[in-house]
């Protein structure tokens, strides 16, 4: 983040949910939700570069940083993911269970916003995501 406003550098910033999981938990068990989840990570921090960072921020939610990249392209990246994760399968009580994401993208914007004031707005628009239909990509418009 310091960076970003030192070089006045693009950063992006993505909040990732697993759309319904509190069915796959309440349905397969929470080692079986865990096992979706580790999957899921796993296959979209497979797309990032060394410098992006992705952690789970709660539940089934995780939060991704991308410097040195703008809104467009992180728009792009995180479409690749939605993809990506609508193709998979989890094998769950033998039953091959599909699963999708909603994520939201929002660009740092000015010398005067932090980390939370960016991660906000990501959530924001994750939430806009969400209220429009799931398994979508949104970005977030101040």
């Amino acid at each position: 983040m310091a960076e970003a406003k030192i070089n006045e550098s693009n950063l992006s910033a993505m909040m990732m949910d697993i759309d319904h999981f509190k069915k796959i938990n309440d349905k397969y068990g929470h080692e079986r939700g865990n096992r979706v989840l580790i999957g899921i990570s796993r296959s979209c921090a497979d797309m990032l570069s060394d410098h992006d960072e992705m952690g789970r921020f709660g539940g089934e939610e995780f939060a991704v940083l991308l410097p040195g990249v703008d809104l467009v392209t992180a728009v792009g990246i995180a479409e690749r993911m939605r993809k990506k994760v609508e193709k998979m399968s989890f094998n769950l009580n033998e039953q091959n269970v599909g699963v999708t994401i909603s994520i939201g993208v929002a660009q740092l914007a000015g010398p005067g916003m932090t980390l939370e004031g960016l991660l906000d707005r990501a959530d924001r628009a994750l939430y806009r995501a969400k209220e429009l239909g799931r398994n979508r990509v949104e970005t977030f418009s101040g």
